[in-house]
């Protein structure tokens, strides 16, 4: 089968807390935070969502903050990147499911700096 790209559609930081504080599916949530880091143009705000979903207990949702990250690193080029770090550093021994998502987000991050 082929897969094929598809560019996120435009979501509002309104409807993205809405949907991750909301009754919807794993897959809605991924998926909102995935459009708001391909869509939302307010750094700050995407970097603050990601740091505080990076944390959420399902591993799927972690995993895209945590990708989302290293996204906003490529689209935006600069990030506090000690800070940053430090964080996913401090995740890493908590979250080992995850280690290689943390490791590809450092790796971005390091790469897309200015």
């Amino acid at each position: 089968m082929k897969r094929k790209y598809e560019k996120p559609t435009v979501i509002s930081k309104e409807l993205t807390i809405q949907i991750l504080n909301g009754n919807g599916t794993v897959e809605e949530k991924v998926n909102s935070i995935i459009r708001a880091v391909s869509t939302i143009e307010d750094q700050a705000w995407l970097v603050n969502l990601c740091l505080k979903y990076m944390n959420h207990e399902d591993q799927w949702i972690a995993g895209a903050a945590i990708n989302g990250l290293g996204d906003i690193a490529r689209i935006f080029g600069r990030l506090d990147m000690e800070m940053i770090l430090k964080k996913l550093d401090l995740l890493r021994p908590k979250r080992k499911e995850l280690a290689g998502k943390i490791e590809d987000a450092i790796d971005d991050i390091k790469k897309f700096k200015h």
